[in-house]
């Protein structure tokens, strides 16, 4: 089945198409546009996935590019400042308050020069009851332990299937080898060695296995897979993109199909 990426061009008109008849709440408004534009060609549903992945990437690229800025601002700050001020690092409570009621005397009393808006500040903190002042020397910590939390899990997960893969390989193969030789001999017009024949059998059965797991999750409490399980998982992994594109280009899962 042959396969035509969609070019530079389409992709383009796709997006500004898309920005045209998207509505305050991001949602398109895809049977107006259909009616405005054409796509030779193309299949209006498979428009529409194509247009979901684009954004997917965009968001995926968005937060790659704010997770790096915040690691250069961390580095940044860390090379710059490393006081430590009653045993919590960083600002003091003391500073973290000024900064907070600052903004707000700003708002409420714009009249109120630097000196005096310190002055006041200055006041205000010592009208703190020591538990007040408490909660202002203790850095938020919640996101960061919601974070850890979140790497471990992630990290248990990654051992989980590392442990399933490496079970699985201990295996002895389960495909014909002589099917493999055949299949790799009428696409490459190469030969192999029985080495390099067995590796193949054993990556294309881990793939397997790897394809099965990513669909299960998908599936949930089914106790079935199907295609468009299969379809989904693939549009979930960036590993699978050749299957997307070589099999399920044209396949829109039911899910997916939502009227505009």
């Amino acid at each position: 089945m042959s396969v035509v990426r969609y070019t530079k061009e389409e992709l383009k008109k796709i997006e500004d198409a898309a920005k045209e008849f998207m509505k305050p709440d991001g949602m398109v408004q895809w049977t107006k546009l259909f009616e405005k534009y054409s796509f030779p060609g193309r299949d209006n549903l498979n428009i529409r996935v194509k247009y979901k992945s684009l954004q997917k990437k965009q968001k995926r690229l968005e937060a790659l590019a704010a997770a790096e800025s915040k690691v250069n601002s961390s580095k940044g700050s860390k090379a710059g400042s490393s006081k430590e001020s009653n045993g919590v690092k960083g600002r003091t409570g003391f500073e973290r308050f000024a900064s907070e009621t600052a903004a707000k005397l700003k708002k409420d009393e714009p009249k109120l020069d630097k000196e005096g808006r310190d002055s006041k500040i200055k006041k205000m903190w010592g009208s703190l009851s020591n538990a007040k002042k408490a909660t202002y020397n203790k850095p938020a910590s919640n996101k960061r332990k919601n974070q850890s939390s979140s790497s471990r899990s992630k990290k248990k997960q990654k051992r989980e299937e590392l442990k399933l893969y490496a079970q699985a390989a201990a295996i002895g193969n389960n495909l014909p080898v002589k099917r493999i030789k055949k299949m790799i001999k009428n696409t490459t017009q190469t030969d192999c060695t029985k080495e390099a024949l067995t590796v193949v059998g054993k990556a294309t059965e881990m793939f397997i296995l790897w394809l099965a797991e990513k669909s299960s999750k998908i599936a949930g409490t089914q106790t079935k897979l199907n295609i468009n399980h299969l379809v989904i998982a693939s549009k979930c992994q960036e590993e699978a993109r050749f299957l997307r594109v070589a099999l399920f280009n044209d396949h829109v899962p039911q899910s997916m199909k939502k009227s505009s």
